[in-house]
């Protein structure tokens, strides 16, 4: 091309032997047969012929010769092409191979997050894919300082016991081994004669190569973001096809591919192994705050957490009768341990009913319904709970008798949110409604037939309970600091039903008792 507007190519057709003497050939009919009539009137009559079977077997013997010349090249051309065609479809299969070998290992690396687990499987698929005799992968340790053998193929037992029990020192500077330096130098090696490189090795690496028995070999580093991971090693020992740059480039590719791998791997377990530490201090952070309340942080996690919210729920606190005087007769352990027994029990009928034991009370508790996961049921849950517990407390024992306790319930509206310090909190509620359902647990000390006591507004919310009909009006009770009187509702469905009759004026049932005072 001289930079015209248009290309002329010249083409030169070879000029085999056969085509020089089929050229001559053609060249010579003519002369022959001017020949032969200038040769009529010059020869006698008796000699002619002959003269014509002279120049016919010539054109015929330089035309068998072309013709045999020209079936010899022909068939040189199509053994040509049979080669070319068997090179093709190598090389179409190497393709297919390299092809396939990159996606094994994709596919395992999508799929395999354990590094052994994924190193088997791409040195497998190295194995089956690729025409090398061995090959391996290194590593390098948690420290740097050595690169150790992880696994390979191709290895007999006394290579693989020397490959396990050797390593390539990287802390030392003067190491000239070719692994080590394709690690530090982040460079590919190929060698296809380790004779030409043995003036360039340490006595202990070229002692180590001839151990190995190795001939040709490429060796890759393993890079992941400019940080060399390890190395990957072939050879051969049989093969006699020369190794080549396209297989280097194509380890090159591999080495990368894996050094992702190895990446990804190491990031999954360490997300593993956070997540692990995460739930275990979860798991630890509940047994503190009510798995409500981290949930709705977790997924709120912009919220001040000294921000309040008034909320209405029902509290219920609960009071094991007569325990501080049993325990004195109790070992430590004994006392630890019974109560740990039975607040564990309380607390699955608890969550059961979507409610949480907010704090612990020495020998009882303080438990919160409706809040933070609001429920429109909640006094209803907080009343079935605490019928619950009243029969599971049957089967504790304290003094050779099943124990009692004391449960008060009270439905109203309380402050919730995180009460503290910036070094600690603690998320609970406060306010008339928590004063009232303690108040309400006191009084089952002196209304003995009725272990669980509620106020008023939890009573009316109940009216359609199937129970309503076993609680009780116990009359108008005096709180001490608290202005005026409130009518209270005791609850014990072992009590017969009692003879209601109408107070006169009061347009209500007359309680059962009254204690001055209270």
């Amino acid at each position: 091309h001289k930079g015209g507007d248009h290309c002329r190519y010249v083409i030169t057709l070879e000029k085999t032997p056969s085509f020089v003497w089929k050229t001559l050939r053609n060249y010579l009919v003519l002369p022959s047969l001017l020949a032969c009539v200038g040769l009529h009137f010059l020869v006698p009559s008796i000699s002619w012929p002959l003269v014509i079977m002279l120049f016919v077997s010539i054109l015929f013997g330089i035309s068998y010769y072309f013709e045999r010349l020209e079936n010899r090249e022909l068939a040189k051309n199509i053994e040509g092409q049979q080669d070319a065609v068997k090179l093709l479809l190598d090389q179409i299969n190497i393709r297919y191979n390299d092809a396939q070998l990159i996606k094994e290992i994709g596919q395992a690396a999508s799929t395999l997050m354990d590094i052994e687990t994924l190193l088997k499987s791409v040195i497998k698929a190295i194995e089956n894919r690729l025409d090398f005799d061995r090959g391996g992968i290194w590593l390098a340790n948690q420290e740097r300082t050595s690169l150790l053998y992880h696994l390979g193929f191709g290895y007999n037992g006394e290579v693989e016991y020397l490959l396990r029990n050797s390593q390539f020192h990287l802390d030392n500077p003067y190491s000239k081994g070719v692994a080590v330096q394709a690690f530090r130098q982040q460079k590919p090696y190929l060698v296809n004669d380790v004779g030409k490189i043995e003036k360039d090795l340490s006595k202990k690496s070229l002692a180590f190569i001839q151990k190995l028995g190795t001939r040709s070999f490429i060796c890759v580093p393993i890079v992941y973001e400019r940080e060399s991971l390890g190395v990957l090693f072939v050879d051969n020992l049989k093969s006699k096809r020369p190794l080549s740059q396209s297989d280097m480039s194509l380890l090159t590719g591999i080495a990368t591919q894996i050094a992702i791998c190895i990446h990804n791997a190491i990031s999954y377990q360490k997300l593993q192994e956070s997540k692990e530490v995460e739930q275990s201090l979860r798991k630890l952070f509940e047994k503190y705050v009510p798995p409500p309340v981290i949930k709705r942080y977790l997924s709120q996690n912009k919220e001040d957490l000294f921000q309040g919210e008034e909320s209405f729920i029902t509290a219920m606190f609960l009071d094991i009768r007569g325990f501080t005087a049993s325990a004195t007769n109790m070992d430590a352990g004994d006392v630890v341990s019974f109560l740990n027994s039975y607040f564990d029990k309380c607390s699955a009928i608890i969550s059961q009913r979507n409610g949480h034991i907010n704090k612990y009370t020495g020998d009882g508790f303080f438990a919160i319904f409706g809040a933070p996961e609001s429920s429109a049921d909640h006094p209803s849950l907080a009343f079935e709970a605490a019928r619950e517990i009243l029969e599971m407390s049957k089967k504790f024992i304290l003094e050779g008798k099943p124990m009692k306790v004391g449960i008060g319930l009270h439905a109203g509206r309380a402050i919730m949110g995180n009460i503290g310090s910036q070094t600690k909190i603690e998320y609970t509620a406060i306010g008339h409604t928590v004063n009232l359902a303690a108040r309400l647990q006191e009084f089952t000390r002196l209304f003995h037939d009725f272990p669980v006591i509620m106020s008023e507004a939890a009573w009316k919310i109940l009216a359609k309970h199937p129970e309503h009909h076993n609680i009780r009006n116990l009359g108008e009770l005096v709180v001490p600091g608290k202005k005026g009187k409130f009518e209270a509702y005791g609850y014990n469905p072992s009590l017969k039903p009692p003879s209601y009759t109408r107070a006169q004026g009061l347009g209500g049932f007359i309680p059962l008792q009254r204690i001055k005072g209270v």
